[in-house]
């Protein structure tokens, strides 16, 4: 876990790298995009697309998931048409 947790972090471990890569927003109220790209045929494809808001006067979150029809192989069936979105209300956030 990073020293300094904020609302939200992420972490990655990638093959072939010696230390993770964890980062966040700067501010405590901050929020983040992420979009994770993948060679599919020789081509490069956007296969899913992450965010995180804050909303402090509501003191929530919302995480919002949205993944690629790019790519036709990636089943996303589960989730309503490759959305997939969580509202997260309360002092789990802080």
């Amino acid at each position: 876990m990073p020293k300094n947790v904020r609302n939200t972090w992420v972490e990655a471990k990638v093959d072939g790298r010696k230390t993770d890569i964890v980062f966040g927003p700067r501010a405590k109220s901050g929020g983040l995009t992420m979009t994770i790209w993948i060679r599919d045929r020789n081509n490069i494809a956007k296969a899913i697309d992450v965010s995180v808001k804050h909303n402090p006067a509501e003191d929530a979150l919302q995480i919002t998931c949205k993944f690629s029809k790019a790519v036709d192989w990636l089943d996303c069936s589960e989730f309503n048409n490759g959305h997939f979105s969580k509202r997260i209300v309360g002092s789990t956030i802080r």
